[in-house]
């Protein structure tokens, strides 16, 4: 991944397309957070086991069953997957920090030849109240 991190960082696609997340809310937004080579390289074996650990082998899980389902669907479930453990793992929480500046200007490969170019701005998404008012 930090190979393939590297070789991309030279494209202005894909360069653009980080930064104009990160520009719009701010780095540590969910949107504006991107992993770096030395976020790899901090890594260890140790501390993946324990991110598998609670966000995966004991973390919050949410069962999705579709389709034509035996009327003691939920005690089948219950006998299956009762015992599982279903802790709260936690919230998000971010700070938004959009970027002062209005304009950006990112020189990424200075060899290269090709360019690319973002213009974004903040819009409510579909569960805002201003949602139905802006779509027109």
């Amino acid at each position: 991944m930090q190979q393939r991190l590297s070789v991309n960082l030279l494209k202005c696609d894909f360069v653009a397309h980080r930064f104009i997340d990160a520009y719009l809310y701010g780095e540590q937004h969910p949107y504006g957070r991107y992993s770096r080579s030395e976020d790899y390289e901090a890594l260890n074996r140790e501390q993946l086991i324990a991110f598998y650990d609670k966000y995966y082998r004991k973390g919050k899980f949410i069962m999705f069953v579709a389709g034509k389902l035996p009327k003691t669907w939920r005690s089948c479930l219950t006998q299956n997957f009762g015992d599982l453990a279903n802790n709260k793992v936690g919230s998000l929480n971010y700070c938004q920090e959009p970027a002062a500046e209005k304009r950006q200007r990112i020189t990424n490969d200075p060899n290269g030849v090709q360019g690319a170019i973002r213009i974004a701005r903040p819009f409510p998404n579909r569960h805002h109240p201003d949602f139905q008012k802006r779509r027109y």
